[in-house]
């Protein structure tokens, strides 16, 4: 065809500037949401030292909690961090981790200290900067707001152990009130041992750890001890729910199961989560807590407690007393 004849392209006409200008600013929109708002979730435990199994438990559920908070849609306006500190279980370095804490503008509440004494140590400096405590301590803490203790108090494991005890006809030797230091409570346990004490003996929690078990070099095998903690597969949870559990706990602990604090911990951390949307107006549902309330004193309603054995170094269920 001559070059006379060629029809040339047709080209469209320029968008008018004003749908241009909205174009531009729809792009702008999708590539700059705005970020969620970042708080952060003290965690204080002991991760080195005498009691570092304590750490070890709840720190994975801790992580797992959180990461199933970002799966949420609600934590699209809500991003969620744990800081965690430790203590070593001393109440000194409870006191000061309390205070690194409390001038963190970003850190809105703490998980912590998982033992009574480091617990009641850095509980003044909370309740003065005003930051909520999530915490697991029989001990009876005088009332503090924003004080959140899912365990069973250290009168409410006595009766439990007491009743059980009575109900099956033995005469029991209650040590709930024994030291709380697992070195105090091994001398205790040996004493009662070298005196050819006959009764049956229950301990408190931490008689549970296996620090305390290691210590006795075998004398604390057929003792009891009461405890508001579960093993994972003692807690009664669905087998789904169980199992998904596991999952995500030993993905985050690089394979190291669940302790006998770790489904303690992830419930601690969710209700953690609950308070820190709830002061950012996000209300929750559907979550591992919704059914645990706290009374006046901030001590969980209704805690369950279980009772254990130490069978062949390992801790078997015996029955939750309630």
């Amino acid at each position: 065809m001559p070059a006379s004849k060629r029809r040339r392209p047709r080209q469209r006409p320029p968008a008018p500037r004003g749908v241009l200008v909205m174009l531009i600013l729809i792009l702008l929109t999708g590539c700059l949401q705005t970020p969620p708002h970042v708080v952060k979730i003290g965690l204080v435990a002991p991760f080195e030292g005498r009691y570092r199994e304590i750490g070890y438990d709840v720190i994975p559920a801790a992580r797992l909690a959180v990461r199933e908070w970002a799966a949420r849609p609600e934590s699209r306006g809500l991003g969620i961090e744990i800081v965690a500190y430790d203590d070593g279980g001393d109440p000194l370095q409870a006191i000061e981790q309390a205070r690194r804490l409390s001038v963190d503008p970003d850190v809105v509440i703490v998980l912590g200290h998982w033992r009574d004494e480091t617990t009641q140590a850095a509980l003044p400096v909370y309740e003065e900067a005003g930051l909520p405590l999530v915490t697991f301590s029989p001990a009876e803490f005088r009332h503090a707001p924003g004080l959140y203790n899912l365990s069973p108090s250290s009168a409410q494991l006595e009766a439990a152990a007491g009743a059980w005890a009575t109900r099956e006809g033995l005469t029991a030797l209650t040590l709930i009130d024994a030291p709380e230091d697992v070195l105090a409570s091994v001398e205790a346990l040996r004493a009662l041992h070298a005196q050819g004490r006959a009764e049956t003996l229950i301990g408190g929690p931490v008689w549970g750890l296996g620090q305390f078990y290691a210590l006795t070099e075998g004398e604390a095998e057929g003792v009891y001890f009461v405890s508001g903690a579960a093993e994972a597969e003692d807690s009664g949870w669905p087998p789904e729910q169980l199992e998904a559990f596991i999952a995500g706990y030993e993905e985050g602990s690089l394979g190291a199961p669940p302790g006998l604090l770790s489904i303690t911990a992830y419930q601690a951390t969710w209700v953690a989560i609950r308070e820190a949307a709830a002061r950012e107006g996000i209300p929750l549902s559907g979550t591992p807590v919704d059914s645990l309330a706290f009374d006046a004193d901030g001590r969980r309603l209704d805690p369950p407690v279980y009772l254990y054995l130490w069978r062949a170094g390992q801790r078997s269920l015996i029955e939750q007393l309630r």
